[in-house]
């Protein structure tokens, strides 16, 4: 989150940053674009967005909105206590493109939602949490099939996943296959 905050403060850094990723034949960019104490860029501060998603297509890059952080809890947002919030998170990134320019728009979304963080996942309740997991994503996916044919939506997803099968929709499969299944 730092980081990202300090690419749209610091040309500098981002020069360095730059040149790093590049050197290393990096070819897209996840860029955290949620709140950070208090700070939220992509809702208040569009313009230094816009500037900096324009630099990084200009150089070669694509580029992804990174959202979930420990810091705000994200892996609660498969609840349905937190709805509101998991839905503004995602609508905050389309409602930003919305408004930007071709080449100062996020390519995609990256979703890093770890449900298995909450203190309630154990044995007992992977299953149910799990399904709410993938109904929170397939929410997700389809707010951003409405941006547009190009906008992709991936999401981490742990190796470990595959140690657990999960009955979802009539059909029962490791975890990650399901959501290997409904993200790009």
């Amino acid at each position: 989150e730092a980081e990202a905050l300090r690419l749209l403060d610091d040309r500098a850094y981002e020069t360095r940053v730059v040149g790093l990723l590049r050197q290393h034949g990096f070819s897209t960019l996840f860029l955290y674009a949620d709140d950070y104490r208090g700070r939220n860029p992509v809702l208040n501060e569009r313009g230094a967005y816009r500037g900096l998603l324009a630099r990084l297509h200009r150089a070669g890059f694509r580029v992804e909105a990174l959202l979930g952080s420990y810091p705000m809890k994200t892996w609660e947002y498969v609840l349905p206590e937190r709805d509101q919030a998991a839905r503004a998170m995602m609508q905050h990134i389309l409602d930003y493109n919305a408004a930007a320019g071709p080449q100062e728009r996020f390519d995609g979304v990256h979703l890093d939602i770890e449900p298995h963080a909450l203190d309630s996942w154990n044995e007992g309740t992977r299953a149910g949490l799990s399904r709410m997991f993938l109904a929170r994503s397939r929410e997700w996916v389809a707010m951003a099939r409405q941006a547009g044919k190009g906008f992709l939506v991936g999401a981490a997803i742990p190796f470990w996943y595959d140690g657990f099968a999960v009955a979802w929709e009539g059909e029962t499969r490791p975890l990650n296959a399901h959501l290997q299944d409904l993200y790009d």
